[in-house]
């Protein structure tokens, strides 16, 4: 299979060394194709689990989409807005294009593909936590999922997609009913979000933090608290939205394994307790040094992509079910506030940022209705 591979970041090597195998021809679109060896490896507890052979690994779009038959996007969602021009014109009708993850408001985001007849889906998750050992040529990853869940924008291609992502990664892929359980998948836009706004929550302009703060070993039960309360939100619009099956947004207590009949305080020490045992590559914070201390670091995908193209997501499709979210709200007012963009107007979440990003109401999705005549297509 002709495979090309986009982005040259952590889950971009993991995937060069996946999929690499003799059977496949894999080219990378990268801004750092120069640094990039012919051989890719993946290394899990330091034992080499992939070796991956590349094609060629190329700067030039139109170069590495040439005869394509599946394209891997690994881009953010803030990345892929900003940059799908760079590769739309060579993105052909009779291609796969997956997207790892899918979350984000990809859908909308791509929704041109669509239109040229692009077979669209998107993973509930990334496939592997990673880390570049050596840029170009090798990476750390912790391999331990189970299965691959997936969905395509169009439902009725899931079975297809599950079946080539199959074959390509050896693990089995679990098809999801829809897509919308791919956008709803409470991972980084509130696991991120929850932990940010708990670090963050009282920045100012010009503040300096004393140390680099861990991220999963030192969660706290304010992000849990947070985590939880964001959760249960999500939960409360899912039950509302009975015309479609979304028992594969799989509450947070459920795939945490926290006992749902523990008192709240007990459920939140125990969310604390779980995260802070999980095995994470890379645990630090996203913050910069600022002469003798730290600041957050600003343009990490953090808050480039988990607030706007994340919680924000996830909001808007809180605003069609009328489900109140006071602990949505209060981080994105606390974020739009901190990066000073307008999203709510007098408490209503209508603000003139919005409009740039890949809401549902942005496509035109407006009701109940509307959700799930797009989503059951």
């Amino acid at each position: 299979m002709n495979i090309c591979i986009i982005g040259g970041g952590n889950m971009g090597h993991y995937l060069a060394a996946k999929v690499g195998i003799k059977q496949n021809r894999v080219r990378v679109y990268t801004r750092d194709a120069a640094k990039w060896k012919e051989e890719v490896i993946a290394v899990d507890n330091n034992v080499i689990i992939a070796e991956g052979i590349i094609d060629k690994c190329s700067s030039s779009a139109k170069e590495a989409l040439h005869e394509a038959e599946l394209v891997l996007i690994t881009w953010p969602s803030n990345y892929l807005a900003e940059r799908l021009h760079e590769i739309e014109p060579y993105l052909t009708g009779d291609m796969m294009i997956g997207f790892i993850p899918g979350y984000g408001g990809k859908e909308f985001i791509c929704k041109d593909l669509t239109r040229k007849g692009c077979i669209l889906f998107g993973t509930k998750r990334v496939l592997s936590s990673t880390k570049a050992i050596d840029r170009g040529s090798s990476v750390e990853c912790i391999d331990n999922r189970p299965d691959i869940q997936i969905a395509a924008v169009k439902s009725s291609y899931t079975d297809r997609c599950c079946k080539i992502m199959e074959d390509l990664f050896k693990k089995p892929c679990v098809p999801l009913k829809n897509y919308l359980t791919v956008s709803l998948t409470p991972s980084n836009p509130i696991l991120h979000t929850s932990r940010i706004y708990s670090l963050f929550k009282d920045y100012h302009n010009g503040h300096i933090y004393n140390e680099h703060y861990r991220f999963y070993s030192k969660w706290s039960d304010s992000a849990s608290e947070a985590l939880l309360d964001m959760d249960n939100e999500l939960q409360t619009f899912c039950n509302s939205l009975v015309e479609l099956d979304l028992s594969g947004v799989i509450p947070l207590t459920k795939h945490y394994e926290i006992s749902d009949s523990s008192s709240e305080q007990e459920r939140v020490s125990n969310m604390t307790a779980k995260i802070r045992s999980l095995k994470f590559i890379k645990d630090y914070a996203p913050m910069v040094r600022e002469g003798s201390g730290y600041k957050p670091a600003f343009d990490s995908r953090y808050f480039k992509e988990d607030f706007p193209y994340g919680l924000a997501v996830i909001k808007s499709f809180c605003e069609i079910g009328l489900i109140n979210t006071p602990m949505i709200d209060r981080l994105l007012k606390w974020y739009s506030k901190l990066m000073k963009l307008t999203f709510y107007i007098d408490d209503h979440f209508n603000g003139s940022d919005l409009s740039t990003l890949p809401l549902p109401q942005n496509a035109g999705i407006e009701k109940k209705e509307d959700l799930v005549s797009f989503y059951s297509a």
